[in-house]
């Protein structure tokens, strides 16, 4: 009997482990910290479009799509803003 309560330990161990981490899936990470989370480099079908456009990630490495004004005469500053040259 004393060796079926360390077994259930376990069972229950792994059981809340997983459940808690069941709501984010992750590639080639273990704990993944959004809804998808890929070590490595993605393709979005999102991200595709016909129109010219940037895709720009955050400090915490979230992708999202910077539209691009298609005018030659604006430039993109640091602070990821459309300007115009001085």
């Amino acid at each position: 009997m004393k060796r079926i309560v360390p077994s259930l330990k376990v069972i229950l161990f792994t059981i809340l482990t997983v459940n808690a981490h069941a709501q984010n899936v992750g590639t080639d990470t273990c704990a993944p910290q959004e809804k998808l989370y890929v070590v490595g480099y993605i393709r979005s079908n999102h991200l595709a479009s016909a129109d010219t456009n940037l895709v720009i990630a955050d400090q915490l490495g979230t992708l999202r799509i910077f539209p691009f004004p298609n005018d030659s005469t604006r430039v993109l500053g640091g602070n990821a803003t459309w300007g115009t040259l001085p």
